[in-house]
Order: structure tokens, then C-alpha cells, then sequence
């Protein structure tokens, strides 16, 4: 079986933090409330597993299929215009490959959208398999994704930057890099890599 490493996207992969706030606020907007919620608020209130995402973001107890049409519109429309990799990223991506690691996409963004993102990115080709939020598969911190993923590796790790990922990591029980060099800061006693150079060393650590 083969060595999986296993990414988050947004805050990890992809600085998207302008992107999904302006889709926050142009659906806002269209649901007649004032759009104006800053990058700060919308970045904590989604990587917060403790949050009611849609109810700090859009006043809702649940989300209705016309408003969920509206959010995904205007969360791909920002996508494409504003979000960008990391620096490094692809570079980090080029040499686990070099190295024949599997490399795997779990995001809580929706499973529709992932190839979408990956493709537009232009870092698809470097993905063995992809996860996200879906009806069938719920968002991190469930541990669904990773399992999915984990059953056919030999060993894997999970690199991400939010509590939600630190929590998936471990209800999945796999080991967890968590990376500040996107949405994340450090947390005390944790791994944590504060560039794509530092996450490759422990990821070599733990797979080799």
C-alpha cells in the first residue's frame, strides 16, 4: 500500500481568504443584509468548529436550496478571480511526487467544486484523490474524508490549519501537521510548519 499525504485547501493549499469573503458578502447582499463582514471574522467564523457558520454568516438557521444556488455562484465566481496558491505550494507538491507519495485533497469546501478549483490552480495532475463536503460525506471535523482516504494507505498525515483539521485528524486518528503560513498560528505542543520547506522535512519524519 502507498504513503498518503493528505492536504486541507483553503488556509493550506490555497489563500482564499478574500475569495470566500467576498462571496459571503455578495450573498449578503442579495439576502437584503449589510455586506460588510470583514476577511478576519468570515476566516475565524468558518475554521471555528465551535461556529454556526450559518448563522454568524448569514443570519440563517438552515440553508434553503435558493440561497445555497446563490452562495455557490458567487463562490465560484471569487474563486477564480481571487484565490492563488501559496508560495511554495506547488514546489512542495512537485517534490512529493518526486518522491512517490500519493497525494490526497480533504476540504470542507463542496465536493463539486474541488475539481473546479484544482483544475483553474493548475495543480490537479499532482492529486491521486479528492474529498469534500457532500451529502454523503459530512465536513471535518467528521472524520469521513480522512477514513476514506487512510484505507488504502500504508501510513499517511494530514497537513492542515484550522482546529476542524486538527480535530478530523484525530477522530481519525492519523497524525497532524498543522501549517501557519496560511490561516493557522501555532498551537502549543502540536507539529506546526511554517513554510512548504518545513512541512516537507516533517512529512518525511513521519512517512519515511
Amino acid at each position: 500500500m502507498d504513503k498518503f499525504v493528505i492536504f486541507d485547501l483553503d488556509g493550506t493549499l490555497l489563500d482564499s481568504a478574500v475569495a470566500c469573503t467576498n462571496a459571503v458578502n455578495s450573498t449578503r447582499e442579495m439576502l437584503n443584509l449589510e455586506p460588510n463582514l470583514t476577511v478576519e471574522f468570515v476566516v475565524k467564523v468558518i475554521n471555528d468548529p465551535n461556529s454556526n457558520s450559518l448563522k454568524e454568516l448569514f443570519l440563517r438557521e438552515e440553508i434553503d436550496e435558493s440561497l445555497y444556488q446563490i452562495f455557490i455562484r458567487e463562490f465560484m465566481a471569487n474563486y477564480e478571480k481571487y484565490a492563488v496558491l501559496y508560495d511554495g505550494v506547488r514546489e512542495l507538491l512537485a517534490e512529493l511526487k518526486r518522491r512517490n507519495y500519493k497525494i490526497a485533497l480533504a476540504s470542507n469546501s463542496p465536493e463539486f467544486a474541488l475539481e473546479k478549483i484544482l483544475n483553474f490552480t493548475q495543480i490537479s495532475h499532482f492529486f491521486d484523490c479528492f474529498y469534500g463536503a457532500s451529502s454523503q460525506i459530512p465536513a471535518k471535523p467528521d472524520p469521513k474524508m480522512l477514513n476514506l482516504i487512510a484505507q488504502n494507505a500504508s501510513k499517511c498525515v494530514f497537513l492542515g490549519d484550522s482546529w476542524k483539521d486538527k480535530l478530523a485528524a484525530q477522530n481519525a486518528q492519523i497524525p497532524y501537521i498543522h501549517v501557519t503560513w496560511g490561516f493557522g498560528s501555532e498551537i502549543e505542543g502540536q507539529i506546526c510548519a511554517q513554510n512548504p520547506n518545513a512541512a516537507l522535512l516533517e512529512i518525511i519524519k513521519i512517512l519515511d
